[in-house]
């Protein structure tokens, strides 16, 4: 019985078999290759359709919000409270319907690095208004916390949307760091050789969120460099000084200092680098930008 079924199988097999042979050779015979309505195909590469989908999904994707923080500064601090002031814009293309829902978070950071480890929450709050946001439109707003920071928390970190229900074609750049300190750069460095050694100015600007304490005696050196490194071994001091007066530089502010060195300059140095609080007087929320580095003539 056994053997029977398997038998019928066999046959029943090897007839279908037979079927669509006989049926693939006549369709073959049968078709004309020359004729366009027998035979469809496309003229596009796989590099022309990956364009073409890649075209369609930038579209697709740029017709959307985008919400940035383009400002940001802190308005009021004391021991227990802080206050900071907020503008955000739609940079997309698309209108946002209502901003009353949309989070904004914010909290301490060492760095600028958002919910990085150790980071302390100052909470999160809705914008609470109801107003669209055209592309292009910008919103301010404010903010305010009753936990005063930590020394070693540098920066306030803001993340604008943080719950994420506006869609954007780019989830990545919503946050934005506040400096809760003074941050001392150097700019506009100017150097002038003379038959003695160099003449050279420079402006100093506290880019940071802190007005800075006073600038007296903060020291100011200088040193000759084969490379860009400051303090490098192999370095030679081009001269250093304190600033005399009583300066205190708010956010944003600027003071320009002129000096000069009678060191000619050394063979194989093709640098001088300026710092700014070389000793490190003033607390900062970064100590690793106070450097200038200018190319010397030769």
């Amino acid at each position: 019985m056994k053997f029977k079924k398997a038998l019928i199988l066999a046959v029943t097999f090897c007839l279908t078999i037979s079927l669509l042979v006989s049926h693939s050779v006549s369709a073959t015979e049968d078709l004309d290759l020359s004729s366009q309505e027998d035979f469809v195909y496309s003229e596009m590469t796989p590099e022309d359709e990956l364009s073409d989908t890649s075209s369609s999904l930038d579209s697709m994707i740029a017709e959307l919000p985008e919400l940035v923080i383009t400002s940001a500064s802190v308005i009021k601090r004391t021991d227990y409270y802080i206050e900071y002031k907020y503008t955000i814009k739609n940079t997309g293309t698309v209108t946002i319907p209502s901003m009353y829902k949309i989070v904004i978070k914010s909290l301490y950071s060492a760095n600028k690095i958002f919910n990085d480890a150790g980071d302390v929450s100052l909470g999160a709050t809705i914008i609470g208004d109801s107003s669209s946001l055209a592309p292009g439109e910008s919103h301010t707003g404010t903010y305010g916390a009753g936990i005063p920071p930590s020394k070693d928390m540098k920066f306030i970190m803001f993340k604008i949307d943080s719950t994420n229900i506006v869609a954007e074609y780019n989830e990545f750049n919503n946050t934005r760091a506040l400096s809760l300190y003074p941050d001392l750069v150097i700019s506009n460095a100017q150097v002038t050789k003379t038959a003695f050694g160099l003449d050279y100015s420079y402006t100093i600007k506290n880019v940071g969120g802190k007005k800075a304490p006073s600038l007296r005696y903060i020291v100011l050196d200088s040193c000759y460099s084969a490379n860009t490194i400051y303090n490098d071994p192999g370095d030679i001091a081009a001269g250093s000084f304190f600033i005399e007066e009583s300066v205190y530089l708010a956010p944003g502010q600027s003071y320009t200092v002129k000096g000069y060195s009678l060191y000619p300059t050394p063979s194989g140095m093709n640098y001088i680098i300026f710092k700014v609080d070389a000793r490190d007087d003033i607390y900062e929320s970064n100590e690793s930008n106070n450097t200038k580095v200018v190319q010397l003539e030769r």
